[in-house]
Parts: C-alpha cells; sequence; structure tokens
C-alpha cells in the first residue's frame, strides 16, 4: 500500500462509518515541535489544526502524508495521532480548529496559543536553481515560463523567490532534480539564452531548508524572531519566503548550518 497506506485506509473507514475521530497509531509521541533527533529539547504537540499538519508534511515531517488526511478533513473528523508502545500518552489531536482542553502538564510543556511557532520542520539535499534575465519581459512572464517548464518536467517546487530589479527568479528542489531541472530550463528559454536576453541558468547544491509552522497571522515580529536565532547560531540565510497563508516561512541555508540554525530557532519560538 506504500507510503501511509495503512493511515489512508483508516481515514477513509473513518469518513464511511461518519466517525469522530480515528487514532492512528505510531511508534512516537505525536507530532513533535522538531525532529528529536536534530533538537534533543522537542516536545510533543497537544494539538495542531489540519492546514498546520499539511505545511509540515509538505515541508518534510514524516508523521502522515497528505492524502491520508484528506476523507478526515472533507468530513471534519479529528485525527489523533498516538504512540502504540505508550497507549496512556495523549498523543496530537489534528482537527480543524484546537479546542481541547490542557492538562497542567501539556500547559507547561506546550506551546503557548499566543506563540506564533508551532513545529519546526526540514529538508535536506536541496538545490537551488537561478535563471537570471534581464529587462525583456516582466517577472509573471519570467516566472511563469520558469515553473511551467519545471512542472513539465514534473519536478516539485518547494520555495520560489524573485529580484524584480532584475527580473531573475530562483526556485529550491530536490537536489537530485537539479541536473532535469536546468536541462528543462535551458530548453524552454533556448531562444531567450540565444539572444543573451537570459544570461545564465545554473544550478547550486548544498543547501538545506528548514521552515518553521503555526498560527502566525497578525503577530507582529516572527520574521524578525526568526532571523535573530538564524543569526545568534552563526549560519546565513541564502533564500526565505513566506507562505501566503501566513502559516509558514521557510529559509534556505548551508546544509551543515541546518542543525544549528533549528536548535537556535526552536529555543527562540518554544523554549
Amino acid at each position: 500500500m506504500k507510503r501511509s497506506g495503512s493511515d489512508f485506509s483508516a481515514t477513509i473507514f473513518a469518513a464511511l462509518l461518519k466517525s469522530v475521530e480515528v487514532t492512528l497509531w505510531k511508534n512516537v509521541d505525536g507530532v513533535f515541535t522538531a525532529d528529536p533527533r536534530v533538537v534533543p529539547e522537542a516536545f510533543s504537540v497537544p494539538e495542531i489544526t489540519y492546514d498546520e499538519a499539511i505545511e509540515l508534511a509538505y515541508f518534510g515531517a514524516q508523521v502522515l502524508h497528505p492524502s491520508a488526511m484528506k476523507p478526515c478533513v472533507s468530513n471534519d473528523i479529528a485525527i489523533i495521532v498516538k504512540n502504540i508502545m505508550k497507549p496512556d500518552f495523549k498523543g496530537t489531536r489534528i482537527g480543524s480548529k484546537t479546542h481541547r482542553p490542557k492538562s497542567s502538564f501539556e500547559s507547561r510543556q506546550s506551546p503557548s496559543p499566543k506563540r506564533p511557532v508551532k513545529c519546526i520542520t526540514s529538508m535536506d539535499r536541496i538545490a537551488m536553481v537561478d535563471v537570471r534575465a534581464g529587462s525583456w519581459a516582466s517577472v509573471t512572464k519570467v516566472g511563469h515560463k520558469v515553473l511551467g517548464a519545471l512542472d513539465g518536467a514534473k519536478i516539485k517546487v518547494v520555495l520560489v523567490t524573485q529580484a524584480s530589479s532584475e527580473h531573475s527568479i530562483s526556485v529550491a528542489i530536490d537536489e537530485s532534480s537539479s541536473g532535469a531541472a536546468v536541462s528543462a530550463l535551458r530548453e524552454a528559454f533556448e531562444l531567450e539564452l540565444a539572444r543573451g536576453e537570459i544570461s545564465s541558468v545554473k544550478a547550486h547544491t548544498g543547501f538545506s531548508m528548514f521552515s518553521v509552522v503555526g498560527p502566525m497571522r497578525g503577530v507582529k515580529g516572527t520574521i524578525k524572531k526568526l532571523i535573530d536565532g538564524v543569526t545568534a547560531s552563526g549560519a546565513n540565510i541564502s533564500a526565505v519566503a513566506q507562505g501566503s497563508s501566513e502559516q509558514s516561512i521557510s529559509v534556505i541555508l548551508s546544509e551543515e548550518d541546518l542543525i544549528p540554525a533549528m536548535v537556535a530557532v526552536h529555543g527562540e519560538f518554544l523554549a
């Protein structure tokens, strides 16, 4: 049934049976604030929303696959993620909104509702592919052509940044796809490259990405706090992007800087 096949089966049956909730048994204590193998201070989160869980899955978290959540999202069925080795531990509740009363232990250990970040997740082996253009066309036109070419080559884009002054665009993709991405883009911009309207199409490897996820809409100073944490770790940011839903901010940095930066940012938001 491939990855998360048993989870998907469970959530399909939950929808067919019109259940109130479905429990998925794992070998971890629910959804953590970060990978405890990377951030030793990470702890289990009592509650997250469907949207937050989907963001986490998209940006590298391995607990749940987005497809497995679809039947529950469509029918507003809560998903409970628990540890099969510790059945008395409450685990993590995933739902349309967070509302479960917290125990005194959870109140001490979980993020405050006012905090904008609930979890941090990461992706290794990221490549940045840069398309440097002149003023021959609008940013919209360049972006459309770049994303269309990568979509045609079936290459997943995890982050996009652009510089309007240069009409240039950079995309973050899996490092294993960097060669195919450059080939697809050079083919798409063959005429512009020949005319000199596109100066270069290059891939740069050796990057990682981490994302902070949580209810950050309307919370001032979130990006500043994030950058302060990364700076305190001694890492350098190569690219940063915030999702339009204001539920996630992603940072690209060198592979060797990933762990120190994640530990520092976890301390900034979740200590």
